[in-house]
């Protein structure tokens, strides 16, 4: 089949430019997940979070916090951010978004 060409004006193809153009869809921002409290098993590390979800993870995962003794897994600091744990004495580190990939 054969299509002759059609002379368009420039409005004409402006709009139909703009009726093929593949639209952005929006993206929602979503809240970023933080953490709100620790506490520990025999075996594992849990963290709760702002969206009231509790991660549980093994503690064999991190060996620093494995092999700490209870006073050093208790001396925890959820950062100002929220996205992260920091263990000081034992130099740990937990980003919250690690634990949730």
């Amino acid at each position: 089949m054969y299509q002759e060409d059609i002379s368009l004006t420039k409005e004409q193809k402006a709009q139909i430019s703009q009726d093929l153009a593949i639209k952005k869809p929006k993206v929602k921002k979503l809240n970023p997940v933080l953490a709100t409290n620790v506490w520990f098993t025999k075996s594992h590390l849990f963290v709760e979070t702002n969206d009231r979800r509790i991660i549980g993870v093994p503690i064999d995962w991190f060996p620093l916090l494995e092999n700490a003794t209870e006073k050093q897994r208790q001396a925890f600091e959820i950062s100002p951010s929220g996205r992260g744990i920091h263990w000081d004495e034992i130099d740990e580190d937990i980003s919250v978004a690690g634990l949730l990939n």
